[in-house]
């Protein structure tokens, strides 16, 4: 193995979620869940988002949990109603069972404070759909919308196996070169949804592979990128004009980087290819 695969794979295993830290995911869902099942009607809960997706990178926080709100019970009329209500509901609900309790797009945003430390919660309210996944509030569409989660985490897992257990790992570092570059794409999930269209196997080495997908977000960057499940609207339908040339200007300036970097490996110089890499992926990319 050279330097810069040592460099990548070592970046590959950084990103692991630990057992540890999925225990302690699963331990304060529980706490959010009891809270909740004392106050509402509610059939089940369960984690889900790039978390059940195992594309969540760290620092852990964010982790989405699903609530599926029994349509007999006494909050089944919230599905009638505009989907901001039901928000804000949740919110009054909760307030003062934690730190701090907010609305936040379609979740309720709840933060926690333990002895095991912060984290942060993304809590969605959702109804089951007569047909297949989940009816979720969006008050920013100003609607209620078709979802999907446990399609979403079965198209990743056969994803990931047709390239040979590397898309996961992969999707963690361009979501770690997103963070590294300020968020240009606004979006966790429209990166998932962009690497499940243009990544194909057979998967390669993971440097041609950013390389590439970074080319191909340049060119694709208008979309549309359409819900991997079927069900729901199009994952970037709310990005604004501005908000693309972002992502095309990030992409475009991390492109040249990616492609300098395998032009220095080319030559053999992988120590410069490395330093390289990490102007992109910054301390997430340990030197080997």
């Amino acid at each position: 193995m050279g330097y810069v695969d040592d460099a990548f794979e070592k970046m590959r295993k950084a990103a692991e979620i630990t057992k540890g830290e999925q225990t302690l995911a699963q331990k304060r869902h529980h706490r959010i869940r009891d809270t909740l099942d004392s106050k509402w009607d509610i059939d089940r809960s369960f984690l889900t988002g790039s978390y059940d997706r195992h594309t969540k990178i760290k620092p852990l926080e964010d982790v989405d949990i699903f609530a599926v709100i029994d349509p007999d019970g006494a909050q089944g009329h919230y599905r009638q109603e505009p989907p901001n209500r039901i928000i804000s509901e949740l919110v009054d609900c909760l307030d003062g069972e934690f730190n701090k309790v907010e609305a936040d797009g379609m979740a309720v945003r709840i933060s926690m404070s333990d002895d095991d430390g912060d984290a942060t919660f993304e809590l969605v309210p959702a109804f089951e759909h007569a047909d297949a996944g989940y009816e979720a509030p969006d008050p920013d569409r100003g609607r209620w919308i078709r979802t999907d989660p446990e399609a979403h985490a079965r198209l990743t897992a056969d994803k990931n196996a047709e390239c040979g257990q590397m898309w996961v790992p992969f999707v963690k570092m361009v979501k770690g070169w997103n963070r590294q570059a300020g968020l240009p794409v606004p979006q966790s999930f429209l990166i998932e949804v962009m690497a499940l269209k243009l990544i194909h196997p057979p998967f390669g080495r993971y440097q041609d592979e950013v390389t590439t997908f970074l080319g191909n977000v340049i060119d694709r960057v208008y979309g549309p990128w359409l819900d991997p499940a079927g069900v729901g609207p199009d994952i970037d339908e709310l990005l604004r004009a501005n908000d693309r040339e972002a992502m095309r200007s990030a992409a475009a300036s991390a492109y040249a980087v990616a492609e300098e970097a395998v032009y220095l490996e080319d030559e053999g110089q992988e120590r410069k290819a490395v330093e390289q890499w990490r102007e992109l992926f910054g301390s997430r990319m340990p030197r080997p």
